[in-house]
C-alpha cells in the first residue's frame, strides 16, 4: 500500500562572512659598517590594515659569500633557498598601524662578495 508523501524541508541557516583585508608594507635598508665588508640589514614590516595580524612571516635571503649574525630578534627558522640561507622570523602579533624592525649584520667572505646582492628580499 502507498502511504502519504513525505515532505522534507531542509533547515536553513546563515553563515556570516567577514572580509578582513590585509595590508602589509615591507621595507629593507642596507648600511655599510665601519669595517670593510660588514653591513647592517634593517627589515621593516608595517601593518597598514585595520585589524591585528597574527603569525606574520618576515623573510630575508643571505647572499652567497656572506655570513650573518647579531640579530635584534632571534630567527624562528633558517631555510635553504637555492643554496642560500633564508632567515625567517615569525611575528606572533602585529597590531593595526604597528611597525616592527628587525636588524642583523652580514659580513662578506672571500674576494668576490657583492653587497648589491643583499638588496634582494623575499
Amino acid at each position: 500500500p502507498k502511504g502519504a508523501a513525505i515532505l522534507i524541508e531542509p533547515e536553513t541557516f546563515t553563515i556570516p562572512v567577514i572580509h578582513d583585508r590585509t595590508k602589509i608594507r615591507k621595507g629593507k635598508r642596507i648600511s655599510a659598517m665601519a669595517a670593510e665588508g660588514e653591513y647592517e640589514i634593517v627589515l621593516r614590516l608595517k601593518n597598514a590594515g585595520e585589524s591585528t595580524l597574527t603569525n606574520v612571516e618576515l623573510r630575508d635571503v643571505v647572499p652567497d659569500n656572506f655570513e650573518y649574525g647579531e640579530e635584534s630578534m632571534e630567527t624562528s627558522s633558517v631555510d635553504s633557498l637555492e643554496g642560500k640561507d633564508m632567515l625567517v622570523w615569525v611575528i606572533e602579533e602585529l597590531g593595526a598601524g604597528e611597525t616592527i624592525e628587525v636588524t642583523y649584520k652580514i659580513t662578506g667572505t672571500g674576494e668576490d662578495y657583492k653587497a648589491s646582492e643583499a638588496q634582494l628580499s623575499v
